[in-house]
């Protein structure tokens, strides 16, 4: 980020458009930092391998929203 005090929404998405995980809601965020998604639902369970949608809003202290959509693939070990 370019400066702390943005808030951010973080979704996981199936293929189909279900919501797999809410990974942040309404969260502060500061200037650096990561998240990880270790491949566990809502439920508890693990996700099936496949192709999954990120999808990312950031709130910024003016009210300007910028929103990312990116892939990820999960694997398990073979």
């Amino acid at each position: 980020m370019n400066a702390p005090g943005n808030v951010a929404n973080l979704v996981v998405f199936d293929k189909w458009g279900r919501i797999i995980k809410t990974l942040l809601s309404n969260e502060l965020l500061s200037d650096e930092g990561s998240v990880i998604w270790d491949g566990v639902m809502e439920s508890g369970g693990k996700a099936p391998t496949g192709i999954y949608l990120l999808y990312f809003e950031i709130f910024d202290l003016t009210g300007n929203v910028q929103v990312v959509k990116k892939t990820v693939t999960l694997k398990s070990k073979i």
